[in-house]
């Protein structure tokens, strides 16, 4: 009877295709032409790399004296060269002072300058101003007690030796926090940054200030638990005069923190507000507004994920809503610090990662397209606990990062030029969904000829 042989033999046919199928997958695989990420439900994903990328380090430089430094921000100045804030404990007193430094194009210091009470004092963000003054942010301990912080904005000119005006803001025996930083079209401050409440209860604080830095109003958000913007780059001024500010909350969202978007007018008051998260820690990096007019986040995931720690990157339109998010990682702790819109519309994000070499850290590159979907990755690390805190652009292919490192001993500055060079790329890479519909193409091709000669049998 040949009906009874046609079960067995559609049977082992559709072994044969399933096999076929799970070898193409796996052998895709294993040439990494795709590559399985979680989503933010713990769902795996297909994305296809699309390209691969190598890139050369122009120079690797570490800066510091006898004690611990290292910085928080880096920007590019006027003069094709670099400006660095962060901090130092090589003083006598081995307290804390801000810490500048100022290179050329080559990594080559120009000079470094240290700024700070009898107590200790941390820099965060700086910006360059039209004339090509400094202007930094961070905090000034204003006496022997822990909590007694003030916010501290200063301005200097570009060769570090006159400070042309500072200015404080706080109160006594309280600890307010000054963590982002912008230079408005008009040449104000926004300031960004943290107002004590009662106990560690807190809400996030923007001031605005004039050009020379004087006080013009000041807002603040939170609720009832603790609400913090605790990194720089969290606050920007849209191109409408609109203000976003990026915190983490915990009086509001659905987790233990959640990452928190405010929108407000030129005067701080509130247009609207979101936040994104799960059950766990999520808290935001970087923003920044994009040219579609949404805004892109770069945060660090403890909800999502793979690992202990994980990279989130989330896109939003105009309004806040949510349009589109993914995360990377491994099974350790994948720290994303820095976003970048590229002139090809997709996004370069710079972190730290344990999965290029170093045991303490390295250098972290991921680029992902408009749509989220990765591009490539890549790192750099020499088990020397570098750490990457800061991106800024040369151009599309030249990155200069900062952060610190201990390859001479000590926490030293960290900086690092590099240029990327692409050796396979597609305008949007190949999607893991195409590569996985070829496989299924050839499987059908393949089993075809056999299913035929099923087709004709007798009663």
């Amino acid at each position: 009877m040949v009906k009874i042989k046609k079960n067995n033999q559609r049977l082992k046919s559709l072994s044969e295709f399933a096999l076929i199928l799970i070898f193409t997958v796996f052998f895709l695989l294993e040439l990494n032409i795709i590559q399985i990420y979680g989503d933010t439900n713990n769902n795996s994903q297909i994305k296809g790399s699309g390209a691969q990328v190598e890139f050369d380090i122009i120079w690797n430089n570490a800066y510091g004296g006898p004690g611990i430094e290292y910085t928080e921000s880096i920007i590019r100045t006027s003069d094709s060269g670099y400006a660095l804030l962060g901090r130092t404990n090589s003083t006598p007193s081995g307290d804390y002072d801000l810490f500048i430094l100022k290179t050329d194009n080559n990594g080559n210091q120009l000079w470094n300058l240290t700024l700070g009470n009898p107590y200790d004092d941390f820099g965060y963000q700086i910006v360059e101003c039209p004339n090509s003054d400094l202007v930094i942010l961070g905090d000034q301990q204003y006496n022997s007690n822990d909590w007694a912080y003030d916010i501290y904005l200063a301005r200097i000119d570009n060769t570090g030796t006159i400070l042309r005006w500072n200015y404080t803001f706080g109160s006594s025996n309280s600890q307010e926090l000054g963590r982002s930083l912008f230079l408005t079209n008009n040449s104000h401050f926004l300031i960004g940054g943290v107002y004590p409440i009662s106990g560690l209860e807190s809400e996030l604080w923007l001031i605005r200030t004039n050009s020379f830095g004087a006080h013009l109003w000041n807002k603040t958000y939170g609720g009832n638990e603790t609400d913090r913007i605790f990194q720089n780059n969290l606050v920007l001024e849209c191109d409408n005069e609109d203000i976003v500010m990026g915190g983490y909350t915990i009086s509001f969202g659905s987790g233990q923190s959640d990452v928190w978007l405010i929108k407000t007018d030129s005067f701080g008051n509130i247009i609207w507000n979101k936040t994104y998260g799960g059950s766990e820690l999520d808290r935001p990096q970087m923003i920044s507004e994009c040219e579609d007019g949404g805004f892109i986040v770069c945060a660090n995931t403890n909800s999502y994920g793979q690992g202990d720690l994980d990279l989130w990157v989330i896109k939003t339109d105009s309004l806040g809503n949510l349009i589109w998010n993914i995360t990377f990682g491994g099974e350790t702790c994948d720290e994303g610090r820095s976003i970048i819109e590229m002139d090809d519309g997709g996004f370069l994000i710079s972190g730290s990662t344990t999965k290029f070499g170093s045991g303490n850290g390295g250098l972290w590159l991921v680029k992902v397209d408009q749509s989220g979907d990765l591009l490539w990755e890549t790192g750099f690390g020499e088990s020397q606990g570098e750490l990457c805190k800061s991106m800024c652009l040369e151009n599309q292919t030249c990155l200069v990062f900062t952060g610190k490192t201990e390859k001479n001993g000590n926490e030293d500055v960290w900086l690092i030029k590099i240029n990327l060079n692409l050796i396979e790329s597609g305008e949007n890479g190949i999607p893991g969904y195409c590569l996985l519909g070829f496989s299924l193409i050839l499987a059908i091709l393949f089993i075809t000829p056999k299913v035929k000669k099923l087709t004709h049998f007798k009663d």
